[in-house]
């Protein structure tokens, strides 16, 4: 009986990897870096997103802080622009504000002193404040009493209101500021036969159609010439 042996050394068999094992790995590799490279992306986004929203803020702030000078500025642009209009309404109609004017003057207290006035062709109206101290046992309120009956017994203004009244000092004066609004008749204010009057008189009643004037105290006749 005949015992071969093979003593040639045994081939082992090589280890394979499939391809389609790799093509998956590779795959998710790839996924792997694209979605951290996503990640970044939006990373970036959010973060400029979120310094455009504070710079955003930032400006909000700053015209919160800047509301206040600019609600005054467009108040003093108001205020001079209706300066302009009554500066043209003057130059333009002068006999008209002119007598308004001298009515106001007219119709003043002694212890009365104006600190503004305001005529606003618009409405009609003016808009006055000032003081009116007590001087010589005269009450300021009593005094504003007066000024404001004063104007209502003109031809040019009616409807006196009194806005405001608050107690205080002119120097060592008690005194009270005050603001009037009264409205004006604009066609008497500009008709000339109707003229600025003191308190406590009455206009002169208009001569008839074809009616002479009659002469005043102080005018003298003339005798008639002899022939």
């Amino acid at each position: 009986m005949t015992i071969k042996v093979d003593l040639l050394p045994t081939e082992k068999k090589r280890f394979g990897l499939d391809p389609l094992v790799i093509v998956l790995f590779l795959f998710v590799v790839l996924a792997t870096v694209a979605m951290f490279m996503w990640s970044k992306n939006l990373e970036n986004q959010i973060s400029q997103k979120r310094n455009a929203i504070a710079e955003v803020e930032k400006q909000i702030k700053d015209l919160e802080a800047q509301l206040p000078v600019l609600e005054e500025r467009q108040n003093r642009i108001r205020k001079l622009k209706e300066q302009i209009q009554i500066i043209k309404t003057l130059v333009y109609d002068p006999v008209r504000y002119a007598n308004l004017l001298t009515q106001i003057t007219m119709a003043l207290p002694d212890n009365v002193f104006l600190e503004s006035l305001t005529i606003d062709p618009s409405k009609t109206q003016v808009n006055m404040t000032g003081k009116a101290a007590e001087v010589g046992g005269t009450l300021p309120l009593a005094t504003i009493s007066l000024l404001m009956k004063n104007l209502n017994d003109t031809e040019y203004f009616r409807g006196s209101s009194l806005s405001s009244a608050t107690r205080e000092k002119s120097g060592d004066i008690p005194a009270f500021a005050f603001t009037i609004d009264v409205a004006y008749d604009p066609q008497a204010a500009a008709d000339p036969s109707k003229k600025p009057m003191l308190p406590g008189t009455t206009p002169a009643a208009a001569p008839e159609p074809g009616a002479s004037p009659t002469p005043s105290g102080d005018e003298t006749t003339a005798p008639p010439a002899q022939p």
